[in-house]
């Protein structure tokens, strides 16, 4: 006889019930929680009567392996849930987290209300939004002439707007949609043009190549450095290559370390 009982009437009461509440999505995991364990002790019971039947007509009963010590340890760590065992539920707060950028207070319509209302303060609710929008500035740079100098004197502009069009904070985005969560260019162009940003694919490209190439060109060197130093040898290889009708050479430089191969390539 199982060590599990179980009441039928559990699944009974259930009928008509709200399955969005928390406490009758807790009561319907407790119940299939209980049935899988009938279930598992039943076909461990018919598992023993089959070997005892085997034995009975001669032939081996199917082996028993004694569980290795991982699964030991996982079995003591795991708490099993008592059938009809019920856990408080709560959901966290996210409010603590957020930062409101501005305040709005809305006002009761008192229309139709009792005279003796009080004022108890508010009820506050935060709703998280985000807003993408242009912020297209026309800078009029002074100029002044000097007629004695016969020279033109022009405000300076900012180094970071400086032989661009357009601004760091669009620059930063479209570095981390490419670099980050691996946008196209094209999709980066279109998400760009659809939010009111005049911008092509070749200026997308040459912000995230050419006006980043020096960076770029200095990690590169840090890479393959530390690709170096990582290793108690190298090995270097080179081949011929021709790149729009001139001949270059392309070196390959292998360092070995823990078996696998850290490679960096250049013409």
């Amino acid at each position: 006889m199982t060590k599990y009982s179980f009441d039928i009437q559990r699944i009974r009461k259930l009928q008509g019930s709200d399955f969005t509440l928390p406490e009758t999505q807790r009561e319907v995991f407790n119940i299939i929680e209980s049935l899988c364990a009938i279930i598992i002790e039943q076909n461990n019971t018919i598992q023993e009567l089959r070997d005892e039947i085997n034995k009975l007509k001669g032939e081996k009963g199917k082996p028993k392996f004694k569980p290795s010590k991982g699964e030991k340890e996982a079995k003591k760590q795991i708490t099993p849930m008592e059938p009809g065992e019920k856990k408080e539920w709560r959901k966290g707060s996210k409010s603590e987290h957020i930062t409101p950028d501005r305040t709005e207070t809305i006002e009761l319509d008192k229309t139709g209300l009792p005279d003796d209302i009080e004022f108890k303060g508010y009820e506050e609710r935060i709703i998280q939004n985000i807003i993408v929008k242009t912020d297209n500035v026309l800078y009029r740079l002074e100029k002044y002439y000097s007629p004695s100098q016969k020279k033109t004197y022009t405000a300076e502009i900012d180094n970071s707007l400086k032989g661009s069009e357009f601004g760091p904070e669009t620059k930063a985005l479209i570095s981390t949609m490419y670099y980050e969560n691996r946008v196209t260019e094209n999709k980066i162009t279109g998400f760009l043009n659809a939010n009111g940003l005049h911008i092509s694919e070749g200026t997308v490209s040459n912000i995230l190549i050419k006006e980043q190439s020096e960076e770029l060109t200095e990690i590169k060197n840090e890479v393959f450095e530390a690709g170096l130093a990582s290793s108690t040898y190298q090995q270097i290889d080179d081949t011929g290559m021709r790149v729009t009708a001139v001949n270059l050479s392309n070196w390959h430089f292998s360092c070995p370390r823990n078996g696998k191969r850290a490679c960096q390539r250049w013409l």
